[in-house]
């Protein structure tokens, strides 16, 4: 001990024991002021998180019977126009008669079957098919010429077709008297058909 303490007398030892303490306990009781206060505002912030959830699932509106059936009305229609292998074939005959309707030359088709696996991280198109259930699809490559109005109706009229297609692009050059027609389409497909 330093001198100075030795000089003490047992009750000022005593004393000064007592206030050193009294520092301490003022120190932790300070820090477990604050340290409440900072749980206290994580409650508060959590409690405000919690309220705003339950609020949010109160105004939640659950679909009613109607609505899927519906939708499952629309999934079986959908189904329905999905086109099994077997009527490929008669998709490009019909697909090469309304070319030949039209006037239109140098028609050629390509095409190349996709399928689609939910497991390899599709892109955001394939992921709005798999949702529909759709799994494959040929993707077809027309390419070919005429004039505007008949390539006008030759592209409604497939459209018009009664399967699920959609025209992925239409690149379409003037090459006067005539237009230049390259276009992608992507026609789907049944599962297991």
């Amino acid at each position: 001990m330093p001198a100075s303490l030795n000089s003490l007398t047992s009750q000022q030892k005593q004393t000064l024991a007592y206030m050193i303490a009294g520092v301490v306990a003022l120190v932790l009781a300070g820090l477990m002021f604050f340290d409440g206060s900072r749980k206290r505002a994580e409650a508060a912030t959590a409690l405000s998180e919690i309220e705003q959830k339950e609020i949010q699932a109160l105004s939640l509106q659950f679909p009613t019977n109607a609505e899927i059936d519906q939708w499952l009305q629309q999934e079986q229609d959908l189904q329905k126009l999905l086109m099994p292998d077997s009527m490929v074939p008669e998709f490009y005959q019909e697909v090469a008669k309304l070319a030949g309707d039209n006037k239109l030359q140098r028609y050629v088709v390509n095409t190349d079957e996709k399928v689609m696996d939910a497991n390899a991280s599709p892109a955001p198109d394939e992921t709005k098919l798999l949702s529909l259930g759709i799994k494959r699809y040929l993707v077809m490559t027309l390419t070919f010429k005429g004039d505007y109005a008949d390539i006008a109706r030759f592209l409604g009229q497939v459209k018009a077709l009664q399967r699920p297609l959609r025209y992925k692009t239409i690149n379409i050059r003037r090459n006067p008297p005539d237009i230049d027609v390259s276009m992608t389409m992507q026609i789907f497909k049944k599962e297991g058909a």
